[in-house]
Parts: structure tokens; sequence; C-alpha cells
């Protein structure tokens, strides 16, 4: 029977990507879709107000809303990385 995938051996020198390489890539994406946001937003205020006329008080909801959702989802999702996670190393 042969293998379909075979694994290397502890000499060859062949890595597999690791978890961490996936965690870190996602985190920079996070990250810049964050700078985006936040980059684009100010300037486009002005815009969203023409085009959905609201006022500017009415439109900076838009920026209360986010601050709030972060001040929640931080620790919601703190709590699920503790709990689900990896343990938390000492030292």
């Amino acid at each position: 029977m042969t293998r379909l995938f075979r694994q290397p051996g502890p000499r060859s020198g062949a890595s597999r990507p690791t978890l961490a390489g996936a965690v870190l890539a996602s985190v920079l994406l996070v990250e810049l879709a964050s700078c985006v946001t936040q980059g684009f937003l100010s300037p486009l205020l002005k815009a969203l107000t023409d085009l959905l006329r609201v006022t500017a008080a009415e439109l900076n909801w838009i920026g209360v809303v986010s601050l709030v959702a972060g001040a929640v989802f931080t620790p919601v999702l703190s709590r699920l990385g503790n709990h689900h996670g990896h343990p938390a190393s000492s030292g």
C-alpha cells in the first residue's frame, strides 16, 4: 500500500508550516483591515453625510458604535482565547 502523504523524516530538513505562521498571518490581516477602516473613515464622513442625508452629529454614532463594540468584544474574545487556546506559559 502506498502512502499518499509522505511524512518527512527527522533528518530531511523539510519543515511544515506551523500554526504560529497562520496566527501571525491572521493577526496581520486583522491589523491591516483595522488600519484601512480607521484611516478611511474620517475623510469619508463628509461624503457619508451627503449620501445618507444625516447630520454630522448623527453620523458620529458610527464612531461611538465602533468604540463600544471594541470595549465589549475585547474581553469576550480574550476570555474565549484563554478558554479555547493554548495555556499561558509561566516563565
